[in-house]
């Protein structure tokens, strides 16, 4: 999986996450963790959970370039 790693605040390379448990670890570990894991489960009960991480990188890749107002 090839997405954008808030935690590390870089697009990253990374073997696909296989749970919930598993992507919640890869969002944990940061200041904003709380927040990072509030929007995977925003985007989990509408996706998988792969595009569920891809879709959490991708809003806060665009927070990060002022794309997207601070919550």
């Amino acid at each position: 999986m090839y997405w954008y790693n808030p935690v590390i605040g870089q697009m990253e390379d990374t073997p696909d996450p296989r749970t919930d448990a598993r992507a919640q670890e890869m969002l944990g570990s940061h200041p904003d963790s709380e927040e990072f894991i509030e929007e995977y489960w925003r985007w989990r009960e509408k996706t998988g959970v792969v595009a569920g991480l891809v879709f959490t990188g991708q809003k806060f890749q665009r927070r990060e370039q002022g794309l997207e107002p601070p919550r």
